[in-house]
């Protein structure tokens, strides 16, 4: 060991590519490593257990959990992925996840019972319905300032925005009814739509229509954009609670409750096909961004079931160690949830973030009411971790150059 380590009277080049190399192995995980179906980190929250899942999908394991109490009803991801959003309705707040941390900073206080949020495609403006006071707020994600508190006719629920980022829809649960609000002026147009209880709606990521599901009748109606005036209806069955539009803007997947199934939905012929195995109680959809795979959750088994999205045929499960009622997935990074700016390419660019060392348990977080930040004071047990490690990896670079000078000697032979 001395000899592997003593330094000579200068540095050759392959201790130096030994060095770099133990370097690179202590690198922490950062979002460096593309995978093939453009998936990274997913995340799922647990209204059930008051937490949200932190999944690697290459690996099909729960890697952590966080908690953050309450009933975690909706997530959203900043455009950069860097934050994560969720939406608690037991404690009327907006909870903020540092990615990096895997930690809650802030709680930002809302004015009433909140349904769904959506984010701006620059990440600086976020969108929650508030049922309890019938209007939509507007949150500065910068500072956690609620901005406005826009007043609408019924109860808001899902929201999600236009392929342009320009409007936001939503549905009026008890109203027969989708408004619609014009991010530039603020001003709300309802249009009527003929179901009793609006509860989902879906976006693909282009296109000049949006989906408008209602759980109590079994129609999914195909509503213009531009008009807000409904192009069709698609018999769906009773009970279906979610829907997703993939990439090619002409397939649509729905979450069929009560059949225990996924629909998939042709927009344009208005083919609808059961989808896939059975799945107890499947409620929140996600599709990869290459399109290839479909993820359902599962509220009466609690696991997601990740379905081909061309043959149905289940690939493969991941459990969510013990927690319960997951109702909403995202995905780290992932496509904007508020579309894409002007001159924009629409396309995402995901990647992987490893499995970071686990927050301790000591870590306290201050909520706040409005814009305050929560202060977080913690240990470093990280560098409990970091700092043998940081040695073994230096070691183990070291030892490669060492191989490697063997090597070279034996391939030169006796001198």
């Amino acid at each position: 060991m001395r000899s592997l380590l003593a330094r000579p009277a200068h540095w050759p080049l392959r201790t130096v590519v030994g060095l770099l190399i133990g370097l690179m192995l202590l690198a922490p995980g950062n979002r460096d490593l593309i995978w093939a179906n453009g998936v990274g980190t997913v995340y799922v929250a647990n209204e059930d257990s008051g937490t949200v899942s932190v999944i690697d999908p290459h690996a099909k394991i729960t890697v952590e959990v966080i908690n953050v109490g309450g009933t975690p009803h909706a997530l959203a991801l900043s455009s950069a992925g860097d934050f994560l959003y969720v939406v608690n309705n037991s404690t009327n707040s907006l909870n903020v996840i540092d990615t990096r941390l895997q930690a809650v900073i802030r709680n930002i206080q809302l004015p009433g019972v909140p349904e769904h949020i959506a984010l701006a495609a620059d990440g600086k403006r976020a969108y929650v319905t508030i049922s309890s006071k019938a209007e939509v707020v507007e949150i500065d994600t910068e500072t956690g300032d609620i901005l406005k508190e826009i007043p609408v006719k019924g109860t808001p629920h899902d929201i999600a925005f236009s392929s342009d980022g320009s409007v936001l829809y939503f549905t009026i649960q008890n109203g027969q009814a989708v408004s619609s609000l014009d991010i530039a002026t603020s001003q709300v147009e309802t249009a009527l739509l003929e179901h009793t209880r609006n509860t989902y709606l879906a976006t693909p990521p282009t296109g000049s229509y949006f989906l408008v599901g209602d759980s109590s009748t079994d129609n999914l109606q195909v509503v213009d954009a531009g008009t807000r005036e409904p192009l069709k209806a698609l018999t769906v069955g009773m009970g279906a609670v979610n829907a997703v539009v993939a990439a090619d803007n002409k397939s649509a997947f729905v979450a069929q409750e009560r059949q225990n199934q996924v629909i998939a939905v042709n927009v344009e012929t208005g083919q609808v096909t059961p989808f896939g195995a059975t799945i107890a109680d499947p409620w929140a959809l996600a599709i990869t961004p290459d399109g290839t795979e479909l993820y359902v959750t599962s509220l009466a088994d609690n696991v997601i079931h990740v379905l081909d999205t061309q043959s149905g045929v289940l690939r493969f499960t991941i459990g969510l160690e013990g927690q319960k009622g997951p109702g909403s997935i995202a995905m780290l990074p992932s496509a904007k949830p508020g579309g894409v700016a002007a001159g924009e390419s629409s396309a995402p660019t995901l990647t992987f973030t490893r499995p970071r060392i686990p927050l301790p348990q000591s870590s306290q977080m201050q909520e706040t009411s409005g814009g305050g930040f929560g202060n977080i004071s913690m240990p470093s047990p990280q560098l409990l971790v970091l700092v043998p490690t940081a040695g073994i990896a230096i070691v183990a670079g070291l030892f490669i150059a060492r191989r490697m000078k063997g090597k070279q000697r034996s391939a030169r032979g006796p001198a």
